[in-house]
């Protein structure tokens, strides 16, 4: 029971990790990529 909780807020742990690698990837490149002028 306990260690099924624990292993449920580590996967959390590591999605929240994983978006904020993504959003900071995001954010990190030009904008020029994200919306192209024409």
């Amino acid at each position: 029971m306990w260690e099924e909780k624990e292993r449920k807020i580590s996967h959390e742990r590591k999605k929240k990790q994983i978006t904020v690698k993504t959003t900071h990837y995001i954010s990190a490149s030009p904008p020029s990529k994200k919306f192209p002028r024409t």
